[in-house]
């Protein structure tokens, strides 16, 4: 049996199909061209000229050139002022995949989302491979590789973002980061060492089986075991995660915050649409709880379903817990039309600002303001996507550890060969195999299922934790800072 058998198979499989498929169809371009978004273009010059009556130039009275790379004809931009009371009816058109093209972050919010889609069906039929084609092979996931990859590809387009608040002139967003970020370490200190009873992580013991192993493993080549004080290490190194992640969470918080409020004006007349905003606003304090054993998992064990006969157990329990979660980015996934549709919208609340305001303002300014908006929107799609991805993939991570098997296979018998020549070669590959697959099975039972699963159920829990906090932050800020 091969170490990895089928799996790499289906992964060549889809790296394939991510190559060749996802430029022509990709679930992110969907997503952004073809839910009946509509972005809102600037007015015109001559449309300011006219609704000010006469375009008046530039306090210089001069014409501003605007030079055209490669040699192409220089066209002149007229600079003028109109009044910031004037009225503006923006025109509208629809998203194409041509509009979207040139803008930023356009190429992170693809890769993100088709790779997120190839990942599912990657862990889909992994895991119907291993429990019900082959369910007593003992091959090494891959699955979990796609999933820590997906961790990683959804973390790539925030940290590009923080690192574009820093190259700016106002570092206010850098300091909010790093606030939340020592929000965050002092939280997740606080939390690691909270007792399971209180929230279930089984962290403790996931690390006392880790040591246990590590120490036969390291005694075995003689080399020096782990001592007392490696707990105090791991949960340093998980809370140090912890507040980098958080801090990176901290502006899609802010964001989701921003969305939501502009939502619920374009619901104002949809009352169902906005019980569904409420709820999802709310969603992520019932899943939270759901890691408190005293109001969750301890009075519903042993009770039976009403209208069943299935008892409730740990397992079914966890179950119940994932399908929640997975709910929740279900509703987040089709919320997801309504809140950039939201953020296009504030193209029109940004002049209707402008226009409380006395005095004048270039024509150019006002351009501007439109077409930023329209030009940051994969940023925003971005910091909307990104944590969610980052919640499904941990959480696939731990459905992939909680049904692996950690039992060792042992090593393949050499068969019969007759060829005398060849005997010695063959022997020695099979030799080194079974040394390599050992090594791997040895790896394995250091790092437990037990472990990891205690680990990504820590993180599903923190990262979620981490968008709420930062999420309701930012509805408190646009609530009553801003309009104050």
């Amino acid at each position: 049996m091969a170490v990895f058998g089928a799996q790499v198979v289906v992964s060549l499989i889809f790296l394939s199909f991510l190559q060749k498929l996802c430029p022509i169809y990709s679930l992110g371009r969907w997503l952004l061209t073809r839910q009946g978004l509509v972005r809102y273009l600037h007015p015109t010059d001559d449309e300011l000229k006219a609704l000010s009556g006469n375009g008046q130039r530039s306090a210089n009275g001069k014409k501003s050139r605007k030079t055209v790379n490669k040699g192409v004809q220089q066209n002149s931009t007229e600079s003028f002022q109109v009044s910031r009371s004037v009225e503006l009816h923006l025109s509208h058109a629809p998203l194409t995949p041509f509009d979207i093209l040139p803008l930023r972050f356009y190429s992170e919010f693809i890769w993100v989302m088709d790779f997120t889609l190839t990942t599912a069906f990657v862990v889909t039929l992994t895991y119907i491979h291993e429990h019900f084609l082959s369910p007593h092979t003992n091959e090494y996931g891959l699955s979990s590789l796609w999933c820590f990859l997906l961790m990683l590809f959804s973390l790539k387009p925030l940290i590009n973002i923080v690192s574009s608040y820093k190259i700016s002139q106002n570092s206010g967003e850098v300091v909010l980061c790093c606030i939340f970020g020592f929000f965050f370490l002092i939280s997740a200190m606080i939390i690691l060492i909270i007792d399971d009873k209180t929230l279930e992580f089984h962290l403790v013991s996931a690390h006392d089986s880790f040591t246990e192993s590590a120490n036969q493993f390291l005694s075995k080549r003689e080399l020096s075991v782990i001592g007392d004080g490696s707990l105090v290490t791991f949960r340093m190194v998980l809370a140090f995660i912890s507040a980098l992640v958080g801090a990176l969470l901290t502006f899609p918080g802010v964001r989701v915050a921003k969305c939501h409020l502009d939502s619920l004006l374009i619901a104002r007349d949809r009352p169902l649409l906005q019980m569904i905003m409420y709820a999802d606003l709310l969603f992520p304090v019932f899943i939270l709880s759901l890691w408190v054993p005293p109001i969750s998992r301890t009075p519903l064990l042993g009770k039976v379903i009403p209208g069943t006969a299935v008892e409730i157990s740990d397992s079914l329990f966890d179950l119940f817990r994932d399908v929640t979660i997975v709910s929740f980015i279900i509703v987040r996934m089709v919320l997801l039309r309504h809140r950039l549709q939201a953020y296009l919208n504030t193209a029109c609340t940004k002049l209707e600002a402008i226009r409380k305001e006395a005095g004048k303002i270039y024509n150019t300014e006002i351009q501007g303001i439109v077409t930023q908006v329209f030009y940051y929107l994969c940023v925003v799609a971005v910091q909307l996507i990104c944590p969610l991805t980052l919640i499904a993939a941990t959480l696939l991570m731990n459905r992939s550890f909680t049904s692996a098997n950690v039992a060792a296979s042992p090593p393949a018998a050499a068969a019969n060969v007759t060829d005398a020549d060849s005997e010695s070669l063959v022997n020695s590959v099979r030799a080194n195999i079974q040394e390599f697959s050992l090594s791997l099975s040895e790896l394995r039972s250091v790092f437990s299922s037990n472990l990891l699963q205690s680990v990504t159920s820590y993180f599903i829990w923190f990262f979620m934790y981490a968008w709420t906090v930062t999420t309701y932050f930012g509805i408190f800020y646009h609530t009553y800072l801003v309009r104050a």
